[in-house]
């Protein structure tokens, strides 16, 4: 625009309070020719501190340049014609800096800045529509919230109901759990839940390759053991098709390079929505930790690191009305904590602030013995489930997630012991772990209301003093009869 055309637009703000009071958030006075510049910053800064604009005669006499600026009466419609030139004057005039900064920015490899200006520019523009009018249509809104406010279940009932009802769309969960806690193995549960439920759903890995990721996947579907996959691998694969057959969703597993962004993320979606014609329903990102923020790290601290990411992860999901799952590791303090807090999370609490719920996942040896996890719910933005603490059962063989069964009986929480002893791979370490929960009377064990049971609890004090020996046998018994039997075995008596 040339100098005659920018003269004539701040004529007009000058004589329009309420022209500038609608255009002053996109108005940079950098836009504007240089010897301009005094002017329109002196402009500006008037109307923020007086909340109206100076008379034409005090901006001549605070003018740093040779114009003497008219009084004049602006027209209601001219009023829209110069906001209409002002907004395309600030969208050219943002393009322009953002091209012209990229050039150092190009040196350097900043390529994710580069997008991130390029797009603040384009997004340069004048706030038309108003929002919602709360007392226009009332019942309107709530009948249509009815419907949009579909509650999906993540596909374990026990997390559902501290969330509110399920899961919701353009919603951001999150996961946090100690190094091996089972963090990428619950995105990996309720990725699997989803896509059964006929959603289609992508799964973005930071980490693992995709291969590694779909054996996860099919050891969970199929709820296989991860040990004898080989020599059922034609069974799995049938079982596979056949969740397809009757109605699973689209489920794609894709691995980005750790250090990727949200753009690299949202150029995955795009080619997704092109290819499938639609966009996915659920996006699970495995995990954000490894994500880097659009405009890059330099001179950025951790916290403002988190803080990118995540915002830039929410608006994804609302761009696309997807659901969206991510994960973070814990911090060196969190691995002494059995009741994790907020201090737990690595890197801060920059990320927790944008996600609309959290969720920290507690097992040590002796739970996994047991088939057991912890589920701590550490925010819940929509629900009263902050602060509850949901029990989860774990398969160490098929690494499936799901409702926390307790035992019945005595002789039913022998029959876990057995099995996952069984399943463990270092089956001494897990013993002692167990051994030790049992001799401090930490181990719940059911109430005993029988005279059956009295004798089975007498069994499992003495059960303790060779839990090592029982663990690191090869041969453990399924079966409550069997393992009964094995116990006689050992002479523990009655």
């Amino acid at each position: 625009m040339n100098e005659k055309k920018q003269i004539r637009l701040i004529n007009n703000l000058i004589n329009s309070p309420d022209l500038l009071g609608r255009c002053i958030d996109i108005l940079k006075p950098s836009y504007f020719d240089p010897n301009l510049i005094p002017d329109v910053k002196f402009l500006v800064k008037y109307h923020i501190d007086h909340n109206t604009n100076p008379s034409v005669k005090l901006m001549n006499a605070e003018s740093a340049s040779d114009i003497e600026y008219e009084e004049e009466v602006i027209a209601i419609d001219e009023v829209e014609y110069c906001a209409e030139q002002l907004e395309d004057f600030c969208k050219q005039s943002a393009m322009h800096d953002a091209i012209v900064d990229s050039y150092e920015l190009i040196k350097d490899a900043e390529y994710g800045a580069i997008y991130k200006k390029v797009s603040e520019a384009l997004e340069v523009s004048l706030k038309k529509d108003l929002g919602l009018n709360v007392f226009e249509d009332p019942r309107g809104v709530l009948e249509r919230l009815i419907e949009e406010l579909d509650y999906i279940s993540c596909g374990i009932t026990s997390l559902d109901e501290p969330l509110g009802g399920g899961t919701l769309r353009k919603q951001f969960y999150m996961v946090s759990a100690n190094s091996g806690g089972g963090k990428s193995v619950m995105l990996s549960n309720v990725a699997n839940n989803y896509a059964l439920q006929g959603l289609d759903v992508c799964y973005i890995s930071l980490e693992l390759p995709e291969d590694m990721i779909f054996l996860r996947q099919a050891f969970i579907m199929t709820e296989s053991s991860h040990r004898v996959w080989k020599s059922k691998l034609l069974d799995i694969a049938d079982k596979m098709k056949e969740f397809k057959k009757y109605g699973a969703g689209d489920f794609r597993i894709a691995r980005l390079p750790i250090g990727s962004s949200a753009n690299s993320i949202r150029a995955y979606i795009k080619q997704y929505e092109i290819e499938c014609k639609k966009p996915p329903d659920v996006l699970v990102v495995d995990y954000l930790d490894l994500l880097s923020p659009i405009g890059g790290t330099k001179n950025k601290g951790q916290s403002e690191q988190d803080r990118e990411k995540s915002q830039e992860i929410y608006e994804l999901l609302h761009a696309y009305n997807m659901i969206g799952w991510s994960a973070s590791q814990q911090n060196r303090e969190a691995i002494k904590m059995t009741s994790p807090d907020h201090s737990a999370i690595a890197g801060g609490m920059s990320k927790i602030d944008i996600c609309d719920a959290w969720i920290s996942l507690f097992m040590d040896g002796g739970m996994r013995l047991n088939g057991t996890m912890l589920a701590y719910f550490m925010k819940s933005r929509y629900s009263d489930g902050h602060g509850k603490k949901v029990p989860l059962g774990f398969d160490t063989g098929s690494l499936k997630i799901s409702n926390h069964e307790k035992p019945s009986s005595v002789e039913d929480l022998l029959q876990n012991i057995g099995k996952n002893a069984k399943k463990s791979k270092n089956k001494s370490k897990e013993g002692k772990f167990l051994n030790t929960l049992i001799a401090e009377g930490e181990l719940n064990l059911p109430e005993v209301d029988n005279e059956e049971d009295k004798k089975m609890a007498k069994k499992i004090e003495k059960f303790k003093d060779v839990i090592v020996d029982f663990s690191e046998e090869d041969d453990i018994p399924d079966d409550n009869e069997d393992i009964l039997a094995y116990m006689d075995s050992l002479q523990l008596g009655d």
